[in-house]
Parts: structure tokens; C-alpha cells; sequence
């Protein structure tokens, strides 16, 4: 009986240890963390609708996001990329854009597409780049990275492009390659 006594008072004193180390640990941790760098709101596999005057405008769809609202110059990343369609007339699809990570800066109006973006319009034209910006505000679209741009009967490469939102109009700032002119 006092064997079994000492057994169950050391295997209480270990489990009792245990649980203080590993309060300790944990207590170390939180205060460890940096707060301020961590995200106000994060959401896994979202969709965002955006309507003006009830017709709906844009819909986003990105499998993670992270919100940092609290900060001066709040932003809004997607680690693993997201994906955009922007509608004239829904549902007609009147442009789309992909990505594999993103970042929207709030008070700038701006967003930045990067690693492996994909523009398409509805004529067909398809956009390929490394980073890519859409200024809200000004309906613009721009990169100063390499740009691939295939049309229906052309690929056109350049570095540098200004173009509208909708990606109808564009100009590439160095084209390279063979272009197409009709007379």
C-alpha cells in the first residue's frame, strides 16, 4: 500500500510539474507576440460582392485573407492569391483577373496583384505579368515588370504597361517582338 501510495504521489507531482512548465511556456509566448504586426480579422475561402446601385459589380474570391484595420495605413492581404470578375451587366463577365497573393492598400485605394497574374477581358486579350496595380480611383491598371499580352491573332511582349481597368485600352512602354498593324 505505501508503494502504491509513493507511485500515485510522484506520478501526481510530474503531472502538477508538467502543467506549471508548461503554463510558463505558454505565458512566455503570448507576451512574446507581437500584436501589433498580427491581423484585426482573418477569413478563410471568401467571397466579395461589390454592387453599385444594387447591380452587382465585382465578385472576389480568395481562399484566405487577412484584415490589419488597426493600423495607421490599414491593408488587406491574400497570401494564397485571389481571383476577381468584374461585371458591365451581370452575370456577363466584362473582365477577371487572377493571382497568387495580393494586397489592397485602404487609404491609397490601390491594389497589387503579384506572382503569376492573369488579366482577361471580354474580347479575348489576356494579360500575363508578375505584379500588377489597379488604382481604383483612376480606373487605372500599370506594371513596370514584363508583360505578356496575347490577342487573337498576336503575343506581344514589352516591359511596362499603363492601361483602363478593363484592360480594352493599353499601352505597353518597351514592346518587343513582331505587332500586327492593319492598314
Amino acid at each position: 500500500m505505501i508503494f502504491r501510495n509513493t507511485i500515485i504521489k510522484s506520478i501526481v507531482t510530474l503531472v502538477v510539474a508538467m502543467l506549471l512548465f508548461s503554463c510558463e511556456t505558454d505565458i512566455k509566448k503570448i507576451n512574446e507576440l507581437d500584436v501589433e504586426n498580427l491581423p484585426s480579422q482573418n477569413a478563410k475561402d471568401i467571397t466579395i460582392v461589390r454592387t453599385d446601385s444594387s447591380k452587382i459589380v465585382t465578385i472576389i474570391f480568395a481562399p484566405e485573407v487577412e484584415n490589419f484595420y488597426s493600423l495607421e495605413n490599414p491593408y488587406t492581404i491574400f497570401p494564397k492569391g485571389m481571383s476577381v470578375k468584374s461585371y458591365k451587366n451581370y452575370p456577363i463577365v466584362e473582365s477577371s483577373l487572377k493571382c497568387n497573393k495580393a494586397k489592397h492598400l485602404k487609404n491609397e485605394q490601390l491594389w497589387i496583384g503579384q506572382d503569376d497574374v492573369e488579366v482577361v477581358n471580354d474580347l479575348g486579350s489576356k494579360l500575363n505579368t508578375e505584379e500588377l496595380y489597379w488604382d481604383v480611383a483612376k480606373g487605372k491598371i500599370y506594371t513596370d515588370k514584363d508583360v505578356r499580352i496575347t490577342t487573337n491573332n498576336e503575343i506581344i511582349y514589352g516591359k511596362g504597361l499603363t492601361a483602363d481597368q478593363d484592360f480594352k485600352e493599353y499601352e505597353i512602354l518597351e514592346p518587343k517582338g513582331t505587332i500586327y498593324i492593319d492598314e
